[in-house]
């Protein structure tokens, strides 16, 4: 079973890092549209009332997305020298308690976000109702951009628990001494 789950880890982070590199282009977006705000602006005098408020909530949902992104590639900061030193076996436990580490964060981080995106999309009385900017667009943004984060935070609760698995499979490598260096 445990073999199974590295295996749908494997291909899960494949997928988040294949789609990561298409949200990328997210920001050749926030460019375009900033170039445009910068030409209207200053070129004929009439600014937008939309682009600082779109560019926002693009960025918000990229740097959210890249957080995902950036688990299930493996290319979060760690500091492996810390542990580099390490035979393999004291190595794989103290990795091991790194990865339930993660998943209390993000249970934590999930509940949160959840208490948010709650507020954000349903008012007190429990009718739904997205919450909104306020500003002269009054966009429902800041209810989306908390609905992602809840959804990121559920992404990162399931990767913890595959890496954490996928960890365990790898018990028996750590033990025989050969296990490589920290997986951070």
């Amino acid at each position: 079973m445990l073999s199974g789950l590295s295996k749908l880890s494997d291909k899960i982070d494949r997928i988040i890092i294949a789609f990561g590199h298409l949200v990328t282009w997210l920001f050749m977006v926030i460019v375009l549209i900033g170039f445009y705000e910068v030409v209207m602006r200053y070129a004929f005098d009439a600014p937008t009332f939309w682009v600082h408020e779109s560019t926002t909530f693009i960025v918000s949902i990229s740097l959210l997305y890249g957080g995902v992104y950036c688990y299930s590639a493996r290319r979060h900061i760690c500091m492996t020298f810390l542990v580099d030193n390490l035979r393999p076996q004291s190595r794989w436990f103290v990795d091991l308690f790194v990865h339930i580490c993660i998943i209390g964060f993000t249970l934590m981080m999930t509940y949160g976000a959840y208490l948010n995106a709650l507020d954000a999309f349903f008012t007190y009385s429990g009718d739904f109702k997205l919450q909104t900017s306020g500003s002269a667009w009054d966009t429902p943004f800041p209810a989306f951009n908390k609905g992602f984060f809840f959804l990121s935070s559920v992404m990162l609760v399931i990767l913890s628990v595959l890496h954490t698995a996928k960890h365990l499979t790898q018990f028996s490598d750590a033990m025989s001494g050969k296990q490589g260096e920290s997986e951070c």
